[in-house]
């Protein structure tokens, strides 16, 4: 496909995104089905995970782009450290809700400095304090839930390989009796 038909086809997106992006669009504007069938770019582009990431780090980067840059950078070597390409749909979902909750638990760490680094009531203290041990338990049950079902596909990895193996015994066994008895 060239250059100008694919901006064609881009800009006929565009508009049937804008005709369908609201509660009850046109039947006949739906349309847009059949190039999400065909091509998953604009379903990519649109990864709820992604995009709460992308959130995250605009909240949290909104005031500096080496901030935001530093934090997209740092997201895609956990992404690479975590073997996120070869990863099953159900993995990477995990995979990015680690990631996520280690961006908030970090930035509620320094804000949990900031705040409670000079006078402060009791109140704000708890309050604080129930914030960030509230962003550790949600990163701790994030990890351990990718433990378990990495845990998981790897033992039903291996039993299926001890299955295949089994199988392959069975028949060189097969074989070998069948050549016993035609001799």
């Amino acid at each position: 496909m060239d250059k100008n038909s694919k901006r064609s086809e881009i800009d006929e997106v565009k508009a049937l995104v804008k005709k369908t992006d609201k509660e009850n669009p046109k039947p006949e504007d739906l349309e847009l089905r059949k190039y999400l069938d065909r091509d998953s770019w604009l379903v990519e582009a649109n990864n709820v995970s992604q995009h709460a990431i992308n959130r995250v780090i605009g909240y949290y980067a909104s005031s500096s782009a080496l901030l935001k840059e530093l934090l997209e950078r740092q997201v895609e070597e956990k992404r690479k450290a975590m073997d996120y390409k070869a990863a099953n749909v159900f993995v990477r979902m995990l995979i990015d809700q680690v990631i996520l909750n280690n961006i908030r638990l970090n930035q509620l760490e320094a804000l949990h400095v900031s705040k409670l680094e000079g006078s402060h009531s009791t109140e704000q203290g708890y309050y604080w304090d129930k914030r960030l041990s509230s962003a550790q338990r949600r990163f701790t049950r994030a990890c351990e839930t990718l433990a378990k079902v990495k845990k998981l596909l790897s033992e039903a990895e291996l039993k299926d390989q001890q299955a295949r193996n089994k199988r392959s015994q069975s028949t060189l066994t097969s074989q070998k009796l069948y050549k016993m008895l035609s001799d």
